[in-house]
């Protein structure tokens, strides 16, 4: 392999982890709110918030939501950067894709199970 295929390799590499955060964020921010669509439409504990209110909710949890996971993926990142051995790598990349993956599979099965 030519150090100029090594480095297009990694660039790659952290585009990948890059995608992978933003999309464990929205896949957690949709789940988010796919709840608060279902608890704002149904009487609850949101119907006496304001708009502001439950607005405020939606973003505060998925960020309750998103914490977590992108702490799993920054560990899988940190622990990709750390290993040499390029197949322990393409490892942790699959465990990194296993996180958004579990996520938009619980929003998946909220969603059948709140509109059914």
């Amino acid at each position: 392999m030519s150090p100029n295929s090594n480095t297009k390799q990694i660039k790659h590499n952290q585009r990948t982890w890059f995608n992978l955060f933003n999309l464990t964020i929205f896949s957690a921010y949709f789940y988010a709110f796919m709840e608060w669509v279902f608890f704002v439409t149904k009487p609850s504990s949101l119907s006496i918030l304001t708009p502001l209110d439950t607005g405020t909710v939606l973003f505060i949890t998925g960020g309750a939501v998103a914490l977590p996971l992108v702490d799993i993926l920054v560990l899988l990142f940190l622990l990709s950067r750390l290993v040499r051995n390029a197949k322990w790598r393409s490892l942790l990349l699959v465990a990194g894709k296993l996180v958004p993956a579990l996520m938009l599979t619980v929003t998946a099965l909220i969603m059948l199970d709140n509109f059914t």
